[in-house]
């Protein structure tokens, strides 16, 4: 039986930037326990684009359980052992759905905290 340090849940959603011809896709790997962004891709939907992701929160966190919805292109991006493919359904991917829902709908100006904008 193996220990992971992390429970992680990734995802994607899209977005615009500038104007609604220019779609990107943002990438994301969210620790269960902290709720904290622990990676993130910009860039198009396509197959490579999990595996820049992926490079990038498997370089930083190693060994943790990674649960995805049934998207393709994670297969093979995550070690075998490590990564679950589940349904919506299953509730093990809630959180970062959640989090998909909630800054999804918001635009990039929304997230400057305007205390740390302001100059002293």
């Amino acid at each position: 039986m193996a220990l992971y340090a992390l429970q992680v849940e990734a995802d994607e959603m899209w977005s615009f930037v500038g104007n609604k011809d220019n779609k990107q896709w943002i990438w994301i790997a969210l620790d269960v326990g902290t709720r904290q962004v622990i990676a993130f891709h910009v860039g198009q939907r396509d197959r490579d684009a999990p595996g820049n992701c992926g490079k990038k929160f498997l370089a930083a966190i190693g060994k943790s359980r990674f649960y995805t919805d049934l998207y393709e292109p994670y297969v093979g991006v995550i070690p075998e052992n490590q990564h679950r493919r589940v349904i919506k359904q299953s509730g093990l991917t809630n959180h970062i759905e959640r989090f998909n829902c909630t800054y999804g709908n918001v635009s990039p100006g929304s997230f400057v905290i305007p205390w740390l904008s302001l100059k002293n």
